[in-house]
């Protein structure tokens, strides 16, 4: 009974090395171009523009992006959310791959709310099995894009997704290794 109560006690390793890879992925570069620190300048905007010309978008409404020089996760979540926000940019033909690509934005709400589970000691199967739908949804710009994605991401963009899988396999397997052991 006592071994029980210390292994409950224990944290489950890979939940800390996801949420670690998720804060490590917001200060490290996300797409080519981007500074680790300092102004990302035209290059962003090219990139707006070329994301929204290759999904179909009109790339003279392309946005660049802004917010902390030193933070460039966010400039990647706020250049999603414009995607998502700014029906302008959309096409008929390619609405559905910006509302995806924008979409992606939202799944950092969901690694929030996992936070707060893995803090209060409560992680579960099912925050677990929405994580690895984010981590799928977040992967999906590796083929939304009409370039090759390993010449446009950087690191900071495969840590992130990376730290949704990890996170989600993290929740899950606690309740399968449960159910081996008491078999």
């Amino acid at each position: 009974m006592a071994d029980k109560s210390n292994q409950s006690r224990q944290p489950n390793h890979l939940l800390v090395v996801g949420l670690v890879l998720y804060a490590v992925a917001w200060f490290v570069p996300v797409y080519k171009g981007q500074d680790l620190v300092g102004q990302l300048g035209n290059f962003t905007k090219g990139f707006a523009q070329g994301f929204a010309q290759g999904a179909g978008n009109n790339p003279a409404t392309a946005q660049m992006p802004t917010g902390p020089d030193w933070l460039p996760g966010w400039q990647a979540c706020q250049f999603s959310w414009r995607i998502l926000i700014d029906e302008s940019t959309w096409s008929e033909q390619a609405s559905w791959k910006a509302q995806v690509a924008g979409t992606s934005c939202l799944t950092n709400l969901a690694m929030l709310a996992s936070f707060l589970l893995v803090f209060l000691r409560k992680p579960n199967v099912a925050m677990g099995v929405v994580m690895l739908a984010c981590a799928g949804l977040d992967a999906s710009w590796l083929f939304l894009i009409d370039k090759d994605p390993f010449s446009v991401f950087r690191v900071g963009y495969f840590l992130w997704v990376a730290s949704f899988a990890v996170v989600g396999i993290g929740m899950v397997m606690p309740a399968a290794t449960g159910k081996r052991a008491s078999k």
